[in-house]
């Protein structure tokens, strides 16, 4: 049964007709394994900055994000909780409790209003099984996760703390930005203590980087928001070749 947690504000409305990131799980779907898929589970909807899932909590349903934003945080030993993803539609989050049944290893809040499916253990794994397209996508999705984390502990060690901003700022445009006539918009609302939390880094590195680049002209920034105005030098700063 779902944690009281995951119970939502009130039932979520009708399926958004949205384009699925490439990256997120319905993202990589056919489309008719995609509807099959949104049929699944009990739609909540959840209000900025609720709680659906708690770090420890024993539970093992899994949530489909539909629209919206959430992110991930864990809490370290000092007690200070660090974020470590941020997710969005199409994305799915719990999966490793549905798998494992071991404690829930992070929290996850809605940093905006958030569609979501609450889809109990038994009916995603049973669809995994009936469906191979979708069990190899759940599996790639996981496999994506890992080298994504697998990356990020290689930068920690081996790049500056600078480099270490600008790929994660490259990373918040290519997964979550949008085109604008302005340059690459990021929609994601971050604070520059959960940008430094992504980058392994202190705040004040982070201030730093962030004054650097928007005094070169490659980015423009506002309350919350982060606009990419050149991304090829965004690219080089990150010292990405592509």
């Amino acid at each position: 049964m779902a944690d009281s947690s995951a119970r939502g504000d009130a039932p979520a409305g009708p399926v958004p007709s949205l384009f699925w990131p490439k990256s997120s799980l319905l993202g990589g779907l056919p489309e008719p394994t995609r509807r099959r898929m949104l049929e699944l589970g009990a739609g909540r909807r959840f209000e900025r900055g609720r709680r659906i899932l708690a770090e420890g909590e024993r539970s093992t349903f899994v949530v489909l994000i539909r629209a919206g934003f959430v992110k991930v945080s864990a809490r370290r030993d000092d007690g200070r909780q660090t974020l470590l993803a941020i997710r969005t539609r199409g994305d799915l989050i719990g999966e490793l409790a549905a798998i494992d049944e071991n404690p829930r290893s992070g929290t996850v809040v809605a940093s905006s209003p958030v569609e979501a499916a609450i889809i109990p253990q038994g009916e995603f794994l049973g669809f995994l099984s009936r469906h191979p397209q979708a069990n190899l996508q759940f599996n790639r999705m996981l496999a994506y996760r890992l080298r994504q984390a697998n990356r990020r502990r290689l930068d920690f060690t081996g790049c500056s703390a600078p480099v270490r901003v600008s790929r994660v700022l490259t990373e918040l445009i290519e997964t979550y930005g949008r085109r604008t006539p302005k340059g690459w918009v990021c929609d994601v609302p971050f604070t520059q203590h959960e940008l430094a939390d992504l980058s392994g880094t202190s705040v004040e590195t982070a201030q730093i980087t962030l004054r650097r680049l928007r005094q070169a002209g490659v980015i423009s920034t506002g309350y919350r928001k982060l606009t990419v105005l050149d991304s090829r030098t965004l690219h080089g700063a990150a010292h990405l070749t592509s």
